[in-house]
């Protein structure tokens, strides 16, 4: 472990924080990503949904950083995998005083299509920046409940799905603006999410936490090694 994951460790013991331990990290994703593949070689990758197609895709292509084997068992053409994001300029232009999150209440969906500006912007952009800082605060003031409340009624699934794609949002603009403290909140955020996932009788879907707990340690690796 590098020394800023010793220092974000150190935090944790000062504030009381949890994060989840990195050989709770590594069952998690060794086991299932092996349910993964036999999933798909069971079904065939085409069966499953666009967005899930997408998620897949990116756990491949991050899991060598991270020393797992995952090997699809046919490579499936880019090409046919439909991008699910985002909604574009309407919906950024649509938002309520321009902010993604008022009062505790966030636009929906709205990771996803903040995540598609990041990705597609090289410079600043005051948009992003300023909406990243106030969601920053949020989980910092809110802590375990926040993120939970949106603009419009939405499924568990959806629900589950949108929070554990903060943790990659946050993740990829830790890592793009090299600002720890986006990562931090990642790391907490998928230790409040861990335990969700392990609550009694959850049927909560494995493959959003495992995508989640990949960007995140994909994220601290190369960040570490700045």
């Amino acid at each position: 472990m590098g020394l800023m994951g010793r220092f974000l460790l150190s935090l944790s013991n000062a504030f009381s924080e949890k994060y989840l331990r990195s050989d709770q990290i590594d069952a998690f994703v060794q086991s299932e990503s092996r349910s993964l593949l036999g999933e798909i070689r069971q079904k065939g990758f085409s069966s499953f949904l666009p967005a899930e197609q997408e998620r897949i895709l990116r756990i491949q292509r991050l899991m060598p950083s991270l020393g797992v084997e995952f090997s699809l068992p046919d490579q499936p053409d880019k090409k046919n995998v439909t991008s699910t994001v985002p909604e574009g300029e309407n919906w950024r232009t649509a938002l309520p005083d321009g902010r993604v999150i008022n009062k505790g209440v966030l636009v929906y969906p709205c990771a996803g299509n903040l995540l598609a500006i990041l990705e597609s912007g090289k410079g600043k952009n005051v948009f992003l920046d300023e909406n990243m800082e106030l969601l920053l605060r949020h989980v910092e003031v809110k802590r375990e409940g926040a993120l939970a409340h949106f603009s419009r009624s939405v499924s568990k699934e959806e629900h589950w799905q949108e929070r554990c794609s903060f943790v990659v949002l946050f993740c990829r603009y830790a890592q793009r603006k090299d600002d720890w403290r986006f990562l931090n909140a990642a790391l907490k955020l998928s230790g409040w999410l861990w335990e969700e996932y392990r609550r009694p009788f959850s049927t909560l879907d494995a493959l959003d936490l495992l995508m989640a707990l990949v960007e995140q340690e994909a994220a601290l690796q190369e960040m570490q090694t700045c």
